[in-house]
C-alpha cells in the first residue's frame, strides 16, 4: 500500500504534468492585486457567499467521476488556455456555512503574470463545474492519451477558454460575469520560495484515504483580500469522504479531516 500511495503522490505532484515547460509564464516576481477598473464601470455590488446560489453555477458538482476529487482526472481530457487565472494549488480555506453545494473561501494567488490576457494555464475537462460547459468540453477535448488532447496544443481550443477572459471592467465571462477571475492551474507560476501555504514551513504533501478537502479547479474568484491575507478569494467546492486525495502543502492544522472549531468543521485545504 505504501508503494502504491507513493506512486500516486509522485504522479499527482509531477511539476510538469499538464503544462509544457515552453509555455510557462516567466514573470512571477510581483504578486498581488491588479489595478482598479475604469471609473465608468458599475460600482461593485455587495457579495455574500452565504446567500449566493452556488447550485446555479456549480451544476456539475460533484465532479468526482474517478478516484478522488481530481487525482486521476488530472491525467485525461486536458486543455490549455491563454487567459487570466488564479492559482489555488496551495490554498488554505475556511468553510462557508449553510451553502449548497458546500463551498469554502480559499486564499489564492494572483499576479501580473497570471492576470495577463495571454497568461498560460491548463486543466482537465472532467473537473469543470458547469454541467453544460463540461459536456461541451468533453465533446471537443476527448482524451487521446495521458497528457494529450486536441485542446492542449495549441491553446484556446477549449470552450472553457473564452469564458475566462475579463472584460474592460474586470469581470470574467464565466458564471454570468459576477466574478473577477477563474481558478485554473500552472505548475511553474507558484511564487518563488513558497513551497507551502503562504510561505510557511511544514511537512511534505500527504495522501489521505478519507477526510475533506476542496477542489478549486474552475472555481469562481474575486480579487479581494482573502480571510488569510492572500490577494484573491476563490469559492471552492468541498468534497468529503472521497476515496483518496492529496493535501498539497503544509498540513499543520489541516489534517485530512480538516480542523474544527467549537465542534464544527472550520478549516480545510485544497487537495488534488
Amino acid at each position: 500500500m505504501k508503494a502504491i500511495n507513493l506512486l500516486l503522490l509522485t504522479v499527482a505532484l509531477s511539476s510538469c504534468l499538464l503544462c509544457p515547460a515552453s509555455a510557462q509564464d516567466a514573470d512571477t516576481s510581483t504578486w498581488g492585486k491588479p489595478g482598479k477598473p475604469p471609473k465608468d464601470c458599475p460600482a461593485e455590488a455587495l457579495f455574500d457567499p452565504k446567500t449566493f446560489n452556488w447550485g446555479s453555477i456549480y451544476t456539475a458538482y460533484p465532479v468526482n467521476k474517478v478516484l478522488g476529487t481530481g487525482l486521476f482526472s488530472n491525467l485525461f481530457d486536458t486543455f490549455a488556455c491563454l487567459a487570466p487565472y488564479a492559482l489555488c494549488a496551495y490554498a488554505n480555506c475556511t468553510i462557508v456555512e449553510g451553502t449548497n453545494p458546500p463551498v469554502a473561501e480559499c486564499g489564492c494567488q494572483v499576479s501580473r503574470a497570471t492576470l495577463k490576457s495571454d497568461a498560460y494555464s491548463c486543466g482537465t475537462a472532467t473537473t469543470v463545474l458547469d454541467k453544460n460547459l463540461q459536456s461541451a468540453m468533453e465533446q471537443r477535448c476527448g482524451s487521446i492519451g495521458v497528457q494529450n488532447s486536441v485542446c492542449s496544443n495549441p491553446p484556446n481550443q477549449a470552450p472553457f477558454c473564452p469564458l475566462m477572459k475579463r472584460n474592460r471592467c474586470g469581470k470574467a465571462a464565466m458564471y454570468g460575469g459576477v466574478f473577477d477571475v477563474i481558478s485554473t492551474f500552472n505548475s511553474t507560476t507558484w511564487p518563488s520560495g513558497i513551497t507551502s501555504p503562504q510561505g510557511g514551513a511544514g511537512p511534505a504533501p500527504q495522501y489521505c484515504l478519507k477526510g475533506c478537502s476542496t477542489n478549486c479547479f474552475a472555481a469562481a474568484c474575486h480579487l479581494k483580500t482573502a480571510w488569510n491575507g492572500m490577494p484573491a478569494t476563490c469559492y471552492c467546492p468541498v468534497y468529503c469522504n472521497q476515496p483518496g486525495f492529496i493535501l498539497s502543502a503544509n498540513s499543520t492544522g489541516y489534517e485530512c479531516e480538516g480542523q474544527s472549531v467549537n465542534g464544527k468543521q472550520k478549516y480545510i485545504q485544497n487537495g488534488i
